[in-house]
């Protein structure tokens, strides 16, 4: 029967990324493009990557990415989905109903 720490050792690889996990640099270069283009629109805003993928405690093969947009308060909450989506429009976003509304 394996001990404790020889499972440990044989199970880690399989459920933690590496340290420099590709997945993790795609959500990075997306926000920053992402903040590019909020930028270029004029929008007083940034978005930055929140969960698991902040913290780096996704698992290998968890490509579930949350990305949070943090608008200026000046704004009117029934706009700020539709400003997201402007800026995410080549990208297809799917409205999603939820409270509040979600792209995806």
């Amino acid at each position: 029967m394996p001990t404790p720490e020889q499972v440990m050792k044989q199970v880690l690889p399989t459920i933690v990324p590496p340290q420099h996990d590709p997945c993790l640099k795609k959500a990075q270069d997306f926000v920053k493009a992402l903040n590019q283009s909020i930028k270029q629109k004029h929008i007083r805003a940034k978005a930055v990557l929140g969960g698991s993928f902040a913290k780096n405690t996704h698992l290998v093969g968890d490509y579930d990415v949350d990305v949070f947009v943090m608008f200026d308060q000046s704004y009117a909450d029934n706009a700020l989905s539709d400003m997201l989506a402007s800026v995410l429009k080549s990208h297809h976003p799917e409205r999603v109903h939820g409270s509040p509304f979600y792209l995806k």
